[in-house]
């Protein structure tokens, strides 16, 4: 399967600030979901044509990463407890990043 970018464009051009190791698990996941919010297969061709689908890919690695490091919803230091969201939580953050994709996608593909 086609990951939509690499660590070099996410480093050099995007400016992100994963790790490599951190954005090699994460792009095949971001990549999958892009293929759920448009309505044909990319090619390389495409990635070559439209650049912002490497953009956007990006930019789900991103969000996919702050939402799992952001699990947690409240911490007591003197108490030590510690209490994490829902995964219906994360799921709702997970869709509200998703839902402005498809706006951005349809515009390339």
């Amino acid at each position: 399967m086609l990951n939509y970018a690499d660590y070099h464009y996410y480093s050099d051009i995007y400016k992100g600030s994963l790790s490599q190791a951190l954005f090699n698990s994460l792009i095949n996941k971001a990549s999958r979901t892009i293929d759920r919010y448009v309505n044909k297969k990319i090619t390389l061709e495409d990635l070559d044509k439209y650049e912002e689908v490497k953009y956007v890919a990006c930019a789900l690695c991103d969000k996919l990463n702050t939402i799992s490091n952001s699990n947690v919803s409240s911490i007591s230091i003197d108490g030590v407890s510690k209490t994490f969201k829902s995964s219906n939580e994360q799921k709702k953050e997970l869709e509200d990043v998703l839902d402005n994709l498809p706006e951005d996608l349809v515009r390339y593909l």
